[in-house]
């Protein structure tokens, strides 16, 4: 089995989101409407290329947008936003694998 490469493995430490769980869509139309509220539209592949950036490199290279604090409320209006809406599940092997690791005690 694959997963025996871990058989000595102590501990392990995940970033849950994109690693877990593929979040990248349900990010991507949170920030859609966020920003349609200020009549600024990014495009689907535009925000993906950009995966794994830094927020406040993200908005700042998305919206031109410098100053901190309006960055700031606009990831907190993000958040809130996706927080209410959106429900998700893990990726498909992520089952498997932790399963794997709290047998492994």
């Amino acid at each position: 089995m694959m997963l025996e490469i871990f058989k000595d493995v102590r501990g392990v430490l995940f970033d849950y989101d994109g690693t877990l769980v593929d979040t990248m869509n349900l990010h991507y139309e949170a920030w859609s409407v966020v920003l349609k509220k200020r009549n600024i539209y990014v495009s689907r592949n535009r925000f993906f290329e950009l995966e794994g950036t830094n927020i406040y490199s993200l908005m700042q290279t998305l919206t031109g947008i410098k100053n901190d604090f309006v960055v700031n409320d606009l990831i907190k209006e993000k958040d809130s936003y996706f927080i209410e809406r959106y429900s998700f599940s893990p990726f498909p092997e992520v089952e498997t694998l932790l399963k794997f690791f709290l047998e492994k005690k």
